[in-house]
């Protein structure tokens, strides 16, 4: 990023302010290094911030309406700082991190590096790629500080949630299937394919078995049973005419010219991202103020 926090604060003190020369003034700054900050932003979100005006560059409407995501993201800033000040006081902290998949942990690679960079003596222990229920067991159990994770109808059982943003499971073939391109698809046109899922006791599946049962159809035929969706079992239905389901965060990861998702609702299942911790579980103060960083900067 070619910007800085400082930047963002000149911004809203403009906002704030009603004009570049008041902001400017409310932070004892020049107007020209406050433009320059703001072009700096512009540059960074591709958004017009400035216009010229009678008396030189002022405000556009655009602004006002991206001082919230940036009140967010200073905000959100703030929160790592005093995330690394906290370790300062207590020299090494170690944190036990869990991602379901790669693409969740992708999302999230950003921001740990910035603590990191910040404060080298900290400590991440990350786990990855295991099914839902074993992450959560591993909250249950005190082995893991801290899981990012989905949650359908219920928090699992011992586990307390707080919901960063949403990564609905998508039903999806190969580009050159031949349920593909139909004008029109109703469930019973799935029946003659094979399915790549996750095990037969997921929320994927059952789901699955309960869409065919009440649409009067016989239970669809596992051809591959994966431990948990990923990466790997899309790209095995790329070279046959399998079906499978996997979350929209694991799709993004994929050539969006080699898979097509099928129109079929009752096939779409809605899922919230959450990061997990254990109920009732003693929090640190540091440990409570890094879970409310990460879940500032994920729900951006």
């Amino acid at each position: 990023m070619d910007f800085n926090l400082q930047d963002v604060d000149c911004f809203l003190s403009c906002v704030k302010q009603g004009s570049l020369s008041l902001g400017a003034q409310a932070l004892n700054l020049s107007v020209p290094t406050v433009v320059r900050a703001i072009r700096r932003l512009e540059t960074e979100f591709n958004l017009v911030l400035l216009e010229p005006g009678a008396r030189g560059a002022r405000l556009t409407p655009v602004a006002a309406q991206f001082a919230q995501t940036a009140q967010g993201l200073s905000a959100g800033y703030a929160q790592a700082i005093q995330v690394i000040a906290d370790m300062r006081v207590q020299k090494t902290s170690v944190f036990r991190i869990g991602f379901p998949d790669p693409g969740r942990a992708r999302s999230m690679a950003q921001p740990l590096s910035l603590l990191l960079e910040s404060y080298p003596d900290l400590r991440l222990k990350i786990r990855m790629g295991q099914p839902d229920r074993l992450m959560a067991q591993a909250i249950r159990d005190g082995d893991m500080d801290i899981a990012m994770m989905p949650v359908y109808e219920s928090v699992p059982e011992g586990c307390e949630a707080v919901a960063v943003g949403s990564d609905p499971n998508l039903p999806v073939v190969r580009s050159g299937h031949p349920l593909a391109h139909r004008s029109s698809l109703a469930l019973a046109d799935l029946a003659p394919y094979g399915w790549s899922l996750a095990g037969q006791h997921t929320p994927i599946t059952q789901a699955l078995n309960a869409a065919y049962e009440n649409a009067g159809l016989a239970p669809p035929r596992i051809a591959v049973e994966n431990e948990f969706a990923s990466l790997f079992s899309l790209s095995l239905v790329q070279f046959n005419d399998l079906l499978t389901i996997v979350p929209r965060s694991v799709l993004v990861l994929a050539d969006p010219d080699a898979f097509h998702i099928l129109p079929l609702a009752e096939l779409r299942r809605e899922r919230t991202i959450a990061f997990l911790t254990r109920t009732h579980a003693t929090k640190s103060p540091l440990l409570r103020t890094f879970l409310d960083a990460l879940v500032a900067i994920a729900s951006k």
